[in-house]
């Protein structure tokens, strides 16, 4: 069996049990492999001989695979997406990061919720100083005669 062969029955194997995404990491992963072992002196079939049935590894990996990254042959392509972000670019930060677009009049509503939130949040604001201010007025205007009368900066 050479390098291709065992990657190609390796990809046959996981597909259809484990996400895309996760196919292309172990894919890399064993290709990766098997080339740091040839550099370091063995060889191609030594190497593969070590790693046994490519058929065994792809049992081992959907077995130990994290659940939300398993996808029977009949799922449904959901709008997540998992380090594939469309943009070329291979982000070891967003590595395993799951988010979803929002889009259209989830937006506006989402912004008009805030909104009104922050108006209610005013709102009470407002109120509690005016009724402060309108329980305390004489208090208030006692205070500042006081103040008005033994402030030392006054210059009359």
């Amino acid at each position: 069996m050479t390098k291709d062969q065992f990657l190609s029955s390796l990809n046959e194997a996981l597909s259809g049990n484990i996400s895309p995404s996760l196919i292309n990491e172990n894919i890399r992963y064993y290709e990766e492999y098997i080339e740091t072992e040839k550099r370091k002196g063995h060889t191609e079939e030594e190497v593969l001989d070590e790693l046994g049935d490519p058929r065994l590894i792809a049992k081992t990996i959907s077995d130990t695979a994290d659940s939300r990254d398993k996808r029977g042959a009949g799922a449904i392509n959901d709008t997540y997406y998992n380090n594939e972000d469309n943009d070329g670019d291979d982000d070891p930060y967003n590595a395993g990061m799951r988010y979803k677009r929002i889009q259209g009049w989830k937006v506006l509503a989402i912004l008009a919720a805030i909104l009104i939130i922050f108006l209610a949040v005013f709102t009470l604001a407002i109120f509690l100083v005016g009724s402060f201010i309108i329980a305390f007025w004489p208090a208030i205007i006692v205070a500042m005669v006081i103040w008005w009368i033994f402030n030392p900066l006054r210059f009359d």
